[in-house]
């Protein structure tokens, strides 16, 4: 299946154990669409903070202590060896790129804005879900709302309903106030808010 066949069996199996989730359709960059993670960290080999050294017991006999002196470094061993680290990366980046015209590992995209992609969007609230996040159904990673990678949003749908997107902003600039008319556009009159208008007809008429 593609990215909208995942995102609706991720979007039913969150749903269907109790979480408020939605499928977002919309523009990704091409490392998400080709799911290229040569250039992501994989989060398994991050290294864990290391705890800080325990401090030396002070002898209460000794009134003054000698400060130690600051090991010496050269300048330029520190340059040269940023320097190699630096050539290292570049080498390793390089090998990392196909010999095709269309590397996913190139900053140049000639399709860019134009990639349609679709994925996951769960809203804080049930669940204790603490804050609203992305998720990468492809891969599985996901991504707080300010730091996401994806470029723009069209349409989010759910069980429920479908809302189209009317803010022309980056996605990590969307207002997700989906019963606002100036953020996004409902298609479906929701039952909840249909019986609420009829109630208030029928009020209006017994009153007249």
């Amino acid at each position: 299946g593609d990215c909208f066949d995942f995102s609706i069996v991720l979007c039913s199996l969150l749903i269907g154990v109790g979480y408020d989730a939605y499928c977002v359709s919309g523009f990704a960059p091409r490392f998400i669409t080709t799911r290229n993670e040569a250039r992501s960290k994989c989060p398994f080999l991050e290294k864990k903070a290391r705890p800080p050294p325990a401090a030396d017991d002070e002898d209460p006999d000794v009134k003054f202590t000698i400060p130690k002196k600051p090991p010496l470094e050269s300048k330029h061993e520190r340059q040269q060896e940023e320097k190699e680290t630096e050539e290292v990366r570049q080498r390793e980046e390089q090998a990392m790129r196909s010999d095709s015209d269309d590397d996913p590992s190139s900053d140049e995209d000639e399709c860019m804005n134009k990639r349609i992609h679709c994925w996951v969007l769960l809203r804080k609230g049930q669940r204790e879900v603490p804050e609203d996040i992305w998720i990468e159904p492809t891969t599985g990673r996901v991504y707080d709302m300010k730091s996401c990678p994806y470029i723009g949003i069209d349409l989010l749908w759910n069980h429920k309903n479908l809302w189209v997107n009317m803010q022309q902003v980056p996605a990590k600039d969307v207002k997700l106030e989906l019963f606002n008319s100036r953020y996004f556009e409902y298609v479906m009159v929701e039952p909840e808010s249909l019986a609420d208008h009829h109630e208030g007809e029928g009020e209006g008429m017994t009153e007249a």
